[in-house]
């Protein structure tokens, strides 16, 4: 994997940057939507099924979680003195769970609502100037891009795992029972991912992954 020139970062900043945005500094939640939305991307590229993906972009299903995650940063609680597997844990279910929402909806046969034309409750229409501003220029972000460049490095079968034990923190067991295969060959392959993201851009998110 190409080795991406890195990022100033140090191994607190993301707990320091959470903790900030919790209570409620805007450019510190502006830093989490854009080290945290390049996953989230991932993730959910990957749970979008053929026919949602034509009718739903992925950036906007991230908007959408940010947009209800970013009025409750304030409820996330430690860890075991850790606040980054807790906020990564707490968008990635509510990504799924917007995921399952567009599913049953299309399995229902229910009809497609225009989702701009109102403000729904946590919409970025309702948050502060300053932390709307973050969603444009994150997909501006050099930050973003570099961590983007890493992620499409790995192989398909790579950011699989990457999402299911990375970002949504499924155990080793549950993901090697989903995919079929052996607990050793999951363990590996999350564990190689890992170390081609942390080499491919040292010193950055990745190193709170795992």
């Amino acid at each position: 994997m190409t080795e991406v020139p890195s990022l100033p970062y140090d191994p607190t900043t993301t707990s320091i940057h959470i903790g900030k945005a919790v209570s409620g500094e805007a450019a510190s939640t502006g830093w989490l939507i854009n080290h945290f939305s390049p996953l989230l991307l991932l993730q959910a590229r990957y749970r979008l099924t053929p026919s949602l993906a034509r009718s739903h972009d992925p950036e906007d299903i991230v908007q959408d979680v940010w947009a209800s995650v970013i009025p409750k940063l304030s409820t996330l609680r430690a860890r075991d003195g850790r606040l980054t597997p807790v906020l990564l844990k707490y968008v990635a279910t509510t990504l799924l769970r917007r995921v399952n929402t567009l599913l049953r909806d299309e399995v229902r046969g229910k009809p497609e609502r225009d989702e701009r034309s109102r403000v729904r409750p946590g919409s970025p229409q309702e948050l502060p100037a300053s932390v709307t501003g973050a969603f444009t220029h994150a997909a501006e972000s050099e930050a973003r891009r570099r961590i983007m460049t890493c992620l499409d490095h790995l192989s398909p079968n790579a950011r699989e795992v990457l999402v299911l034990r990375g970002i949504e923190q499924l155990s080793n067991d549950a993901v090697a029972t989903r995919l079929g295969e052996a607990k050793s060959t999951i363990s590996m392959r999350f564990s190689r991912a890992l170390e081609d993201l942390r080499t491919c851009l040292p010193g950055s998110i990745f190193d709170e992954l795992g």
